[in-house]
């Protein structure tokens, strides 16, 4: 897991009742206890508020006791590169002759992500389409290679 700290306003995160306890809240709330100063909390996708996850008392004495606008939060990364990865595997399984095509590099889940992010237009297209236009990303080191010795090939005078 991977998490950032960031300055978050104070009307934009909301207190309400403890979650249940799962491994992942316990690792986050393990990982604030060395800080006095930091609020852990979770994003809510529909409103884009946060909840508070742990340092309920340090979120009631920044709200009531001091004129702070902005408190610095421990927040978990988005999970997008994770629903990419299940959406894969569930791929895999629904289709097994697309487990022999080639493994993504780091750039191309980074661009896979982005693309995903970026293009909401992707989840219209029908499972194959979808795996087509995937496999450019997945295949990113070949498909760079490919567009630059293009533009050699246009660049040089031909002999």
């Amino acid at each position: 897991m991977k998490y950032t700290v960031e300055y978050l306003p104070l009307a934009k995160i909301k207190a309400a009742q403890p979650p249940a306890m799962t491994e992942r809240l316990r690792t986050l709330r393990r990982l604030i206890w060395d800080s006095v100063h930091l609020l852990a909390v979770r994003k809510n996708k529909k409103d884009g508020s946060y909840t508070v996850v742990g340092g309920l008392e340090r979120y009631e004495h920044l709200r009531n006791h001091t004129s702070k606008k902005k408190v610095p939060c421990l927040i978990e990364q988005s999970k997008s590169s994770m629903e990419a990865k299940v959406w894969f595997h569930r791929l895999l399984e629904r289709y097994p002759v697309i487990a022999d095509l080639p493994r993504a590099e780091p750039a191309g889940w980074f661009i896979i992500r982005k693309f995903l992010k970026r293009e909401p237009r992707f989840v219209r297209l029908s499972r194959m389409q979808q795996l087509r236009v995937l496999l450019i990303g997945i295949r990113y080191k070949k498909t760079v290679t490919a567009a630059m010795k293009a533009k050699l090939e246009e660049l040089l005078p031909k002999s």
